[in-house]
C-alpha cells in the first residue's frame, strides 16, 4: 500500500515502482481503497489524498489497512505540514500515530518510512523532520512484530530536476523515489 498525500496519489512514483516490480518479475498486488492515474500506473491502488496533513492521515491509517490487508505499507507523509508552518517535532508525532494506527489494524504488517522530498520554500524544516525520522525508526522497529524501515528519499533530490511544481515529483523524481523504495522492499523481502 502506498499511503500520503498528494505525492503518493500522483502517478509518477507508483507508476516507476510498478515498472521496476514488473521487470524483475515480482509478485505484488498493489492495494488500497482508492484509484487513480489507472493508464499511467497500471495497478493504481493507492492510498493518497489531496491536501492532507500528516494529523489527517491519522483518521484513515487503522481502517484502510484493516480493509486492504497489506503485507507492507509504504508511507511518505508530512510535507503538507511543514509546508503550512508546523514544527517538524510535532509532524513526527503525527507520523508516530499513523504507524501506530496501522500497527493497531494489522501488527505484523512491515513498514517503509520515507523521509520527504524537498519542497520549494523550504527552510530546513525538512532537514529537521527528515532526520527526527531517521532518528525515530529503531524505536519503531522495535516495538514491531513487523519491520519498519527507512527510505532517504532527500538526499540527491532536487527540486528544480525532479519536481513539476516545486513539490510534486515528475518523472525524473518519481523514479528516484520509486528505485529506494524498491531498494526497501528487497531489504524486506530479498530480490522478489
Amino acid at each position: 500500500m502506498a499511503f500520503g498525500d498528494s505525492i503518493t496519489e500522483g502517478p509518477h512514483y507508483r507508476g516507476a515502482l510498478v515498472r521496476l516490480l514488473n521487470e524483475r518479475g515480482c509478485a505484488y498486488d498493489m492495494v488500497g481503497t482508492r484509484n487513480r492515474f489507472s493508464s499511467a500506473v497500471g495497478d493504481a491502488d493507492h492510498q493518497g489524498y489531496v491536501g492532507w496533513k500528516a494529523e489527517e492521515l491519522v483518521s484513515v491509517a487503522g481502517s484502510t489497512v484493516a480493509a486492504t490487508s497489506p503485507d507492507v505499507v509504504i508511507v511518505h507523509a508530512g510535507t503538507n505540514d511543514l509546508a503550512g508552518g508546523r514544527r517538524p517535532a510535532n509532524v513526527v508525532g503525527h507520523l508516530d500515530s499513523i504507524i501506530a494506527e496501522i500497527r493497531g489494524a494489522q501488527p505484523e504488517v512491515d513498514i517503509i518510512v520515507a523521509m520527504i522530498i524537498p519542497f520549494q520554500g523550504d527552510t530546513g524544516q525538512v532537514a529537521e523532520f527528515n532526520s527526527l525520522v531517521a532518528l525515530q525508526v529503531p524505536t519503531w522497529e522495535e516495538t514491531g512484530p513487523g519491520r519498519v524501515v527507512l527510505a532517504n528519499v532527500y538526499d540527491g533530490f532536487d527540486v528544480n530536476w525532479h519536481t513539476r511544481d516545486g513539490v510534486h515529483p515528475n518523472e525524473a523524481g518519481g523514479e528516484r523515489l520509486a528505485i529506494e523504495f524498491m531498494k526497501n522492499l528487497q531489504v524486506l523481502y530479498g530480490g522478489c
